[in-house]
């Protein structure tokens, strides 16, 4: 059964990376949405793996299901050679902010600044300071985002999408300096 009212959750996120992830890898289109939201089309999709995986076909994620997802997604990652995706819940940010996930950001600001043009680096100091919206209003608009400095959940997620797709990437700048 699918709730209509269902808000957006961390583990029907993951789910739907997990199906997104291994509709790719086999090349099927169009490919699940990853909306936190356990729509009709996730249960369809859902549905699709169970029988694919020999489980009751019922599009309710229980233990069984929940489990094989995961061990298909690790074994397709592995042989592709991808690492994980990283994901932080991070809340909507506003200037003057102050918390943990920050530091996360921050890092991430400066390990993608080389690849955007040899951008500053940060401060890792937890907070939400000028600077760093500076960073994420680069981010926003190298996303084809508003380039407004709020660190929302469409940030967030262009930033880690950023973060993941250039992990072990050598930046331009520097291959053109050597």
């Amino acid at each position: 059964m699918v709730c209509s009212d269902y808000t957006p959750s961390l583990p029907v996120t993951q789910v739907q990376m997990w199906l997104r992830a291994l509709a790719r890898q086999e090349g099927t289109h169009p490919l699940p949405a990853v909306d936190g939201i356990y729509s009709e089309s996730t249960a369809e999709w859902v549905r699709r793996f169970q029988a694919a995986h020999c489980l009751p076909v019922t599009g309710i994620v229980d233990f069984a299901t929940w489990t094989a997802l995961r061990t298909a997604y690790e074994a397709a990652a592995v042989c592709q050679g991808r690492p994980g995706p990283l994901y932080v819940n991070c809340p909507d940010t506003q200037l003057g902010a102050k918390g943990n996930y920050l530091y996360i950001v921050q890092a991430m600001l400066n390990t993608l600044s080389p690849h955007f043009g040899n951008l500053p680096q940060v401060a890792c100091t937890g907070e939400y300071d000028t600077s760093t919206r500076d960073l994420v209003c680069c981010i926003q608009e190298a996303s084809g985002l508003p380039s407004d400095g709020a660190l929302n959940r469409l940030t967030w997620n262009a930033m880690a999408s950023l973060y993941n797709a250039n992990d072990g990437c050598t930046p331009l700048s520097w291959q053109l300096s050597t």
